[in-house]
């Protein structure tokens, strides 16, 4: 996958279920805090194996945000 936003848009186009999710800009606050808290920010290319990861888990923490295209979505809860 080259950019996990079009993964994600076509994952949830073919109805598999997916975690909420938007487009942002690492370099803008109101992109990343368009779901609310916490939020995973993911870069769209290049990161692998948790590399290009961030969870945020308040506007305080946007400064700490990854630059550039990203995606952000909210975490889910995983059943053990």
């Amino acid at each position: 996958i080259q950019d996990k936003l079009v993964q994600k848009q076509r994952l949830a186009r073919c109805g598999l279920p997916v975690p909420e999710f938007r487009a942002a800009d690492g370099g803008d606050p109101a992109s990343l805090a368009a779901l609310g808290f916490p939020v995973f920010q993911k870069v769209r290319k290049a990161g692998y194996d948790g590399y290009g990861v961030r969870r945020l888990e308040s506007a305080a923490e946007l400064a700490r945000a990854l630059p550039g295209p990203s995606m952000i979505e909210r975490p889910i809860a995983l059943a053990s």
